[in-house]
Parts: C-alpha cells; structure tokens; sequence
C-alpha cells in the first residue's frame, strides 16, 4: 500500500484524524478471516472512549525529531494494544517469566537490559502485548527500544514508537536506508550522547531493549550480531535479559505490506551479570557472544543460526 507522509496526515484537522484513524491502521492487515473487521472494531472503541487525541497528535509531530530518548503515550499505547491484540491468537504464548523476576533481583539497584533477535517491525509491540496478557503491564511500560531514523519516518510506525518509550539512534550505512545513513563521525557522536540517555533511562527503571542484529532476519534464523553493539551491553552494572522471538516473520513478514493474524512466541532466558563476566576476565566481545549464544538456545531449531554463522562482525 501507498505510505501517507506523516506531515500529509498531521496536517489534517483533529476531528478527522481522529474519524480515520481506524480505517487507516485497518488497512495495513489483511482482509482474510475477518482479520481487517476485528482490527477496526477495536480501534472504534478506543476511538469513542480513548481521551487525549489532542495530546496524541502533538506528540506525534515531535517524535522522533531528534536524536534521544522519548517517553511513551498513553493513549497510543491504548491504541497499539487494540491493534495487536486480534492479531495475537491466545495460543501465542511469553515463556520462562520466572527468568524476568530473577533478572529484575539481580539487576535492582542497577540497569536492566532485555537483548533479543529481530524478525520484524512488530517484534517489539509483540512483546510488549504479550507481556501485557502475562500479567506484565508495569514492566511493559517500562521497556524502551533503541531504535533507528526509520521508525519514526511514516505514520504507521511512528505511531507504535509512540505506543512505548524509546531511544532514536543514529545508524550506519552499513545497516541504514536511503535517508538514515550518515557518516561515521557523527554515528559515534550521537551514539555517545545516546549511551548517555540509555544510562540515565535505566538509573530511572526503565528496561532498554537492543537488537544486536541491527536489521531484521532475512531468513529467519538469528544472525550475527554487530560488534558495535558493545558499547551499549558493556555499559557499568548492566543486567543482560536475553530474549527470543519468534513468528512475528509471519505477522508482518519482510516482503509484505500487509499484517496478518500469527501465532507468536517469546521466551526470556537466564540473565547474564555483566559485571561478573568482566570481572571473571570475559571481553567486550565476549559479553556480546554470550548474549548471542544465550539467545541462539532459546530459539526453537529452525530459528537458530545456521552452522558456521559469526557470532559477531
């Protein structure tokens, strides 16, 4: 389908917004098995009794604006909820909660980070819903994604950053599109500014969320991690949660406009005490192998990397 610019869809009074608002996020799923209807028919209801639109909007035309970290909304969270959760089957499950508690012990008083693989735009409202269903609604406002330019560029996906906390990245050319890639100099600056909002968010509670991957799956099994991602795991007192995913590919796959209902699954693994692993003479980038290793054992086989796939590049 055609991507509205976001400037094209802000630009439109609020009352109107507000009226399409279901039918626009509606057209991005599937019209199979009432798939489309039941999306819409959840987004109508928050539509009549969602409050703070106003709020919404303004918010919306500063998201993302630059580089850093940006708190969450409520009402696009009420929003991406109502979204997800036709799409979301109840056989689709969050496994291994026990895992999240033990990681929270060890991390109090310190930083938490939740590491995890990357199959779609949608793994991390995947996570955040399922996390929701378990029980989890405190821990899913506290997570924040780091994010790259491309999520914030179209109203789709600028809407579901808005629906959670997040932290806009600078990227490489290396894994950027079109207008998000930049020269190395200023990649290091940013990011350097953007550890510096991640430290401060984690301090505050918040649960910064990374894909080491740097770009989703073309396969669907997990890649190599980007050893960049360093900087961001070796970060003082960090708590390593590593996390898997997996069926979201299938939700909103890579090749396709459209979302479509997808039995989904995560699964949260023993955390990893980076201080300890430094302290026991572990490297930077052995921290960064650790979290793929871990990660790689928590995915069913036909998601794990192939033989021979590099740890990290």
């Amino acid at each position: 389908m055609t991507e509205i610019p976001v400037d094209t869809l802000l630009a439109l009074p609020l009352d109107d917004i507000v009226q399409r608002l279901p039918r626009f996020l509606g057209s991005y799923v599937t019209e199979r098995h009432g798939a489309r209807d039941a999306v819409v028919a959840g987004l109508e209801e928050v539509r009549r009794t969602g409050s703070g639109w106003a709020e919404l909007l303004e918010h919306m035309r500063h998201l993302g604006g630059d580089f850093g970290g940006y708190e969450r909304n409520p009402l696009a969270t009420k929003i991406a909820t109502a979204y997800m959760t036709p799409l979301l089957p109840t056989s689709s499950s969050l496994e291994s909660l026990d895992q999240l508690a033990k990681a929270e012990e060890l991390a109090a008083g310190r930083r938490l980070m939740i590491v995890g693989n990357h199959l779609s735009y949608v793994d991390t409202m995947t996570l955040c819903v399922l996390m929701e269903r378990a029980g989890l609604g405190d821990e899913r406002a506290r997570v924040t994604p780091v994010a790259g330019p491309k999520v914030y560029t179209e109203p789709m996906r600028r809407l579901a950053a808005a629906s959670m906390n997040s932290i806009k990245v600078a990227q490489s050319a290396s894994v950027a599109s079109g207008g998000a890639q930049m020269n190395p100099r200023e990649v290091v600056r940013i990011t350097r500014r953007c550890l510096g909002v991640a430290e401060e968010l984690m301090d505050a509670g918040k649960i910064v969320l990374i894909y080491p991957e740097g770009t989703r799956s073309r396969t669907g099994r997990l890649g190599t991690f980007l050893r960049a991602v360093n900087r961001w795991l070796n970060l003082p007192g960090v708590v390593i949660l590593p996390t898997a995913v997996w069926g979201t590919e299938r939700l909103y796959s890579i090749d396709d406009d459209m979302m479509e209902p997808a039995e989904c699954h995560a699964r949260f693994g023993a955390p990893l005490d980076v201080d300890a692993l430094r302290e026991a003479g572990v490297g930077r980038n052995g921290v960064l192998e650790a979290a793929w290793e871990a990660i790689d054992g928590l995915l069913p086989p036909e998601y794990q990397a192939e033989p021979g796939t590099p740890r990290i590049t």
